[in-house]
């Protein structure tokens, strides 16, 4: 019996931390659940592949914006609503629709991102999704439910404003509501660095990678109007250097190639960032078995 009551105390606890948590404005000292990494990283992958599409820098995760993320979604599961802004006391509706049984709101979207994200100069935006299962329904789903079909999330997603992020999933078992949370959240700030850049200026010209996709090696060749120091390097879809392809000085006015080997690169999409002292640009590549 005393046994059956530690457990129902303990429950109750848990019950009332949670409560708690979110409950009011998030300060920024809340570290809420990793539930599901690799979903958050699959989101992230789908979408910094849309950015590289349109040559916008790719999007660094920071830990600040993940947490804001992961509360907002977490907070939307447990209080029962879809919104931007923070909610308590919600009714949670029958069904998944955008606004629910609102209940008291606590601060608006810019507000509780900032409590987490620190800097100078902050700005930052937020997609949300409910109800989608997968990665790939958030993002491409027909009939403007997805980010990509959908003209305000799709300006949001690709806007080259934004240099870091921060991503969420989360899942409510048993939920009639939602079920399924997803919460992107777009910053930028002084001091923030995207992997990559954008935009290829006219004092310098760069061929295409060939051949590309690629199984062994792929060159291109980069042609300079001023001698200066060049650095090329390859990213992951994450954002993050995988090595450097070369580093030094290159002499204006000659076709200068670059090589990529495979070497242990696994199939895939990568970017080559070609950075000058006036100018850098950003090459997609892919890697494939065969």
């Amino acid at each position: 019996m005393k046994k059956i009551l530690l457990v129902v105390f303990v429950l109750l606890c848990i019950s009332l931390q949670m409560q708690a948590q979110f409950t009011g404005c998030a300060d920024g000292s809340e570290n809420p659940t990793v539930q599901n990494a690799a979903m958050e990283q699959d989101l992230l992958d789908l979408v910094n592949a849309e950015r590289a599409n349109v040559s916008a820098p790719l999007l660094v995760r920071a830990d600040q914006l993940d947490r804001a993320a992961r509360y907002h979604a977490e907070d939307m599961a447990e209080e029962g609503y879809f919104h931007h802004d923070s909610y308590d006391g919600s009714v949670r509706p029958s069904t998944c629709i955008a606004g629910g049984a609102m209940g008291t709101k606590q601060c608006n979207r810019t507000t509780r991102i900032n409590n987490f994200y620190l800097g100078t100069n902050v700005t930052n935006e937020e997609n949300l999704a409910a109800g989608w299962s997968s990665p790939d329904s958030v993002v491409h789903a027909a009939n403007e439910l997805g980010w990509m079909t959908h003209a305000p999330h799709r300006n949001i997603m690709l806007d080259t404003t934004w240099t870091e992020v921060g991503v969420a999933y989360y899942f409510k078992s048993g939920d009639s509501y939602c079920t399924h949370y997803w919460v992107m959240n777009f910053g930028n700030r002084d001091g923030a660095i995207s992997s990559v850049a954008s935009d290829e200026p006219a004092d310098f010209s760069i061929s295409d990678p060939i051949p590309n996709p690629f199984t062994d090696q792929s060159t291109f060749t980069l042609n300079i109007r001023e001698s200066q120091e060049i650095r090329v390097e390859l990213y992951n879809l994450l954002g993050q250097q995988l090595r450097q392809i070369h580093q030094g000085n290159l002499a204006a006015g000659s076709d200068h190639t670059l090589v990529i080997d495979r070497n242990e690169l696994e199939e895939g999409v990568y970017f080559c960032l070609i950075k000058g002292e006036r100018f850098e640009t950003v090459k997609k590549i892919l890697v494939r078995d065969n």
